[in-house]
């Protein structure tokens, strides 16, 4: 029988400017993690019958099982099925019609799921019914395998959306390979770390961001974007048509940036909802959201190389402590966070959270004429009764890439083909899933970078 294996990785991000405002029309800039990775392998395999699908993230510490009949795994939906003409993300309604799918579909081969292990399943559903339904058959057995490079899960550094990235490729690299639906690429090209055509990165990034829609609500899709392309980016998008109103690529000059982690976890959804609820009640929150739109704009003013805020050091760190203090106006701060920032400061170096906030992580510039070191900031940082940890990753490096599996860190093959093939395959607990955000802590970061255009 025929067989075909692809892989995919996609990284984390960190938002320098603009996290909130940038879901309410404002500007922001962020930047991939190019060491912090999700990586996903999906391999299919033709059969007779009796097909199955196997879902395996083998390296995280809660458990999950999915096994199904692979046939059963195709659902009824109003959504587009064709790729190329773009993705509408399910509505609240038909998340629910998934959950009660995915229960039925595992009922007779899978434990009860939980209630987060449900809804950890359903953007990978709502994926494979859009770019691989013709795959989903009894003669066919597929098998997923998802693991995180060291990116911390529910911190602020895109995991979810880099899950929904490297996902996105690699069911669409299979679907090229394998020929449905009209695409078709030879199933023996050699992937070595290659990054897809644009065209086909903008399906990638339009399926990915949707399925970021069924994970929090109201993303505002500038963490698959990053993800996806890579690199440092300007971004702004229409709160109320959802149309992209500026990207840029951005060429960053080098910056010494530590980014820590609080082990605080939190829902992006939930804080996403919050500043929604606080906007309702407050109109001067509008007003901050301007303010932060104008700070990404400052920031973007002074990477020019003819304007003299290129090697403004001291305003790059006002920036960064305005941008702070709005966030915290707003109540998307935490006691963690202002810690960190007190150590800092104390250091006469500026910090502010990254990403949602609420714990997570923030990072920390330091400037070429701080008069302490980066590691002696790491230092007084970690010695924090709060147990703040560090790790490192290239700033602004590459976006999602076709991988080859063999050169994937710690993926098992052997194992992976065992579970396209072995219908009585013995399963524990094992298995976590990366978007159950909230639920879990994870290694910070010191991120020390060259951010340059890809």
């Amino acid at each position: 029988m025929t067989t075909t294996t692809v892989a995919a990785s996609a990284p984390g991000k960190v938002i320098l400017f603009g996290e909130h405002a940038v879901v309410h029309s404002q500007p922001a800039i962020a930047a991939s993690l190019d060491d912090l990775r999700i990586y996903a392998v999906i391999r299919h395999e033709e059969v007779t019958s009796n097909g199955m699908l196997t879902v395996n993230m083998p390296n995280f510490k809660k458990g999950l099982v999915f096994r199904a009949p692979t046939a059963s795994c195709l659902y009824e939906t109003n959504i587009t099925r064709d790729v190329a003409q773009g993705v509408v993300a399910p509505t609240s309604d038909e998340v629910q019609k998934i959950h009660k799918f995915i229960r039925k579909a595992g009922a007779s081969h899978s434990s009860v799921l939980r209630v987060d292990e449900v809804e950890a399943l359903t953007p990978l559903f709502f994926m494979m019914n859009g770019i691989i339904p013709a795959l989903l058959n009894a003669t066919s057995s597929l098998s997923l395998y998802v693991r995180s490079e060291d990116l911390p899960l529910g911190a602020g550094l895109g995991s979810s959306a880099a899950f929904c990235v490297a996902c996105s490729a690699a069911l669409y690299r299979l679907r090229e390979k394998t020929g449905i639906m009209g695409v078709a690429v030879d199933r023996n090209t050699k992937d070595n770390n290659t990054r897809p055509e644009r065209a086909s990165l903008d399906i990638i990034n339009a399926w990915a961001f949707a399925s970021e829609g069924v994970i929090h609500g109201n993303p505002s899709g500038l963490d698959n974007t990053v993800s996806c392309y890579g690199g440092a980016v300007y971004y702004q998008k229409d709160a109320e048509t959802g149309n992209l109103r500026a990207f840029h690529e951005l060429v960053v000059p080098p910056l010494d940036m530590i980014l820590t982690n609080t082990f605080i976890p939190r829902s992006t959804k939930a804080l996403v909802a919050g500043v929604h609820k606080v906007k309702e009640d407050f109109e001067f929150t509008v007003d901050v959201f301007a303010a932060i739109g104008r700070i990404s704009d400052q920031f973007r003013k002074a990477l020019d190389p003819f304007d003299r805020g290129y090697r403004d050091t001291a305003k790059i760190s006002q920036l960064i402590r305005t941008n702070q203090s709005l966030l915290k106006a707003i109540g998307v701060s935490h006691q963690a966070l202002d810690e960190i920032c007190h150590i800092t400061e104390q250091m006469g170096v500026a910090s502010k959270l990254t990403g949602a906030g609420g714990g997570g992580c923030a990072f920390t510039y330091v400037p070429p004429d701080c008069k302490y070191t980066r590691d002696e900031i790491r230092e007084k940082i970690e010695e924090s009764p709060h147990g703040f940890k560090c790790l490192s990753s290239l700033v602004g490096g590459t976006g999602v890439r076709y991988m080859n599996p063999d050169t994937i860190p710690s993926v098992d093959l052997a194992r992976i083909r065992k579970q396209t093939t072995d219908k009585s395959l013995p399963w524990d607990r094992t298995l976590q899933y990366i978007l159950a955000l909230g639920s879990l802590t994870a290694l910070g970061f010191v991120a020390v970078g060259n951010m340059k255009k890809k």
